[in-house]
């Protein structure tokens, strides 16, 4: 999701960068904590605030107003009201640093019921896959902002509605629960991403039919298998660029990808960046 040797940090948006409406985002980027004695509190916060996190790597505590500790471990998410006696830190007793992207926002009445609800159903702290479309939002939203592709207060705004609407979407239908089967498609895309030749290959391996395995893995999904293979294809293509020397042929290759001239074409319209102006402005 993020590769480890590159440091996106977190920042606070100042009100000139943000967009009055239902949704207010405040703050977003990725952290890392390590000392268990870090405790983050969120009593002072202005009222109708929310943040949201998002374990990539390691566990960290979320200990609730009722003094309750819940584990946020990798693949695990935490919706946090503010202002609250809640408070979070790096799980104790743990050589692995807690690593977590996140956001906040502040909601008004009406979207705070949504965030309620969220609660209500889910709890504080509950799982989602990394493929998730909340997540999938989340990240693109992070990763455009570093790399100062979202310049405008209105496509902010419209990037966290978006990671809300989501959010909301999957948690109150139970979208994140995935059937055996689109759980093992999956995996093997996962596994299997640079030399798979398509989609049918899949099918066929599951014993099913491809508009099968189209139709319940873009239900529970919310994106069809082939664009599944292409997010992972270009998850890998970004930890490539940004952490090794091979030339974009070779990444486009090793991606499986058909062709350099394919790759550019897909990076270009769904990063809204070149593969050269990426790797260009990861390395600085």
């Amino acid at each position: 999701m993020f590769d480890h040797d590159f440091h996106f940090g977190f920042e606070y948006l100042s009100e000139e960068e943000t967009l009055e409406g239902p949704l207010r985002l405040t703050a977003l980027g990725v952290e890392t904590e390590w000392y268990p004695d870090k405790v983050t509190k969120h009593n002072e916060r202005p009222i109708y605030t929310y943040t949201f996190l998002y374990t990539i790597q390691g566990s960290g505590i979320v200990e609730d107003e009722k003094g309750i500790k819940h584990v946020c471990g990798k693949n695990h998410a935490a919706l946090i009201f503010e202002p609250s006696k809640t408070k979070r830190y790096p799980e104790p007793g743990t050589k692995e640093k807690w690593r977590y992207c996140w956001i906040m926002f502040i909601v008004t009445k009406q979207t705070k019921k949504y965030c309620n609800q969220i609660l209500e159903k889910a709890g504080i702290v509950f799982y989602m896959p990394p493929n998730s479309m909340a997540i999938t939002s989340m990240v693109d939203l992070i990763i455009k902002r570093r790399l100062s592709l979202l310049d405008s207060r209105y496509l902010m705004f419209a990037g966290a509605y978006d990671f809300l609407c989501k959010l909301s979407h999957e948690i109150l239908t139970e979208r994140y629960k995935f059937s055996p089967m689109v759980l093992e498609a999956m995996k093997i895309i996962e596994g299997r991403f640079e030399r798979i030749d398509g989609i049918l290959e899949v099918a066929e391996e599951l014993h099913v039919s491809q508009n099968y395995l189209t139709r319940v893995f873009k239900q529970e999904c919310g994106m069809t298998p082939v664009k599944y293979l292409l997010k992972v294809r270009l998850n890998y293509a970004m930890e490539l660029l940004a952490s090794s020397n091979e030339t974009i042929k070779e990444i486009a290759k090793e991606c499986g990808f058909s062709s350099e001239s394919y790759f550019v074409k897909v990076f270009q319209k769904k990063m809204s960046i070149s593969p050269s102006d990426f790797r260009r402005k990861r390395k600085n």
